[in-house]
């Protein structure tokens, strides 16, 4: 038993310096290619921001015109409340001028003024 665990110390302490320098070699190939995607994800951030500086003027004007639909939409809104409020409020006033006026034009009464009647 002694004889094998000789053995074996013999074949670990020259085997041991190998596995570490093919351990280092690995690690040293991954630290590499991690590196390099790195660099390729810095260029497609660079692309991205270049990208997003580019559509930045289209998008200010699409809020622009966005905030002015929104405007347009608000004052609409409010004039067509005030509106309706007026009509409400003067229901009484709308109504007989309304009836007054169906009631003259059922009476027919000559708008224009003849040449006889200016003297022509």
């Amino acid at each position: 038993m002694d004889e094998l665990l000789t053995a074996l110390s013999d074949v670990s302490i020259k085997l041991l310096p190998v596995l570490g320098a093919a351990v280092l070699i690995v690690l040293i190939i991954v630290l590499k290619r991690v590196l390099d995607l790195l660099k390729k994800v810095e260029r497609t951030v660079d692309m991205v921001d270049e990208t997003l500086k580019k559509i930045e003027a289209p998008i200010n004007t699409l809020v622009g015109v966005a905030k002015a639909i929104d405007t347009v939409s608000s004052a609409s809104e409010h004039l067509l409340r005030t509106i309706v409020g007026t009509i409400a409020s003067n229901f009484k006033v709308i109504s007989a001028w309304l009836k007054s006026a169906f009631s003259k034009s059922a009476d027919p009464q000559p708008d224009e003024t003849t040449e006889e009647e200016l003297g022509l």
